[in-house]
């Protein structure tokens, strides 16, 4: 049992240099080799090996190296901040919206179920007072919320608007419409009775939605191109099976260009080594 109590009670370096220099703001991003080598690994064979078994000292390493990483749901063991959580609330400030008068509003469809009964706003700005409205869509209702920057809330240099006031119905959509110039930097909704939240992305920097959310976030961008393939030359052809034909006759012809049959389009070389969108 001592074992045990060892592989989860002591701490390891990374986990005491985080709690050591660690502040309000600061959030850190676990890198790791592919070898379950926690940096000590001989060390621990030498201590181990001759007083557990094989399988004890296969747990123990794994136990090890996951701390050195601070493995999924270890930073709330030790106190370390891997999100930001503000008043017991999670925000995801990963992709802001930037809006202006010239372009005011920003909206979603993307809402995550739970019954909230507020919505927090961590926003930036250089103005002061009313800067916009936070407008929630219901299936029969709409309710418009005023987002006003308050200097006695605020988190480092960004104000924090709690915004009471929704029913705990499903929220169909949500937009925000300003006034004034301001980022917003991250919005979450709250249901205040359990102390709960989801985060919701409105950002200007693209269409992104979370596929998986832990330590460990990963996001699908919903915008992005496909695959761009770059050739030497392209060449217009009248049909496939003229392509395929001039493709089998060397393999210059596969390896260096791209054919496209386009009926309609004139016959031959368009551009060599170069292009004109990507």
């Amino acid at each position: 049992m001592i074992f045990y109590v060892q592989a989860y009670d002591f701490l390891r370096p990374s986990i005491v240099q985080l709690q050591a220099i660690q502040k309000p703001t600061d959030r850190f991003l676990s890198l790791s080799g592919i070898r379950y080598d926690p940096g000590d690994l001989s060390e621990i064979h030498n201590i181990y090996d001759d007083q557990l078994s094989e399988r004890a000292v296969y747990d123990y390493i794994v136990s090890v190296k996951q701390k050195e990483v601070l493995a999924f749901n270890l930073p709330m063991i030790y106190n370390l901040n891997a999100d930001v959580w503000i008043n017991h609330i999670f925000y995801d400030l990963q992709f802001p919206a930037k809006l202006t008068p010239k372009m005011p509003e920003i909206s979603t469809t993307n809402i995550p179920p739970l019954p909230a009964t507020a919505i927090g706003v961590i926003f930036k700005t250089s103005e002061s007072g009313n800067i916009g409205k936070v407008i929630v869509h219901y299936e029969n209702e709409v309710i418009h919320l005023n987002i006003i920057t308050n200097p006695e809330n605020m988190w480092i240099d960004n104000y924090i608007n709690v915004l009471e006031g929704l029913s705990g119905e499903p929220i169909k959509q949500i937009s925000i419409h300003v006034n004034k110039s301001v980022i917003i930097k991250g919005i979450s909704l709250i249901h205040q009775p359990s102390i709960t939240s989801r985060s919701v992305i409105l950002s200007t920097e693209g269409d992104y939605q979370v596929v998986h959310d832990g330590d460990i976030k990963l996001y699908e961008n919903r915008q992005v191109y496909p695959r761009a393939f770059i050739v030497h030359k392209t060449e217009i052809v009248p049909n496939i099976e003229t392509a395929i034909t001039t493709m089998k006759k060397s393999s210059d012809a596969l390896n260096k260009t791209i054919h496209v049959a386009d009926e309609g389009e004139s016959i031959g070389i368009i551009s060599r080594g170069k292009f004109d969108k990507f």
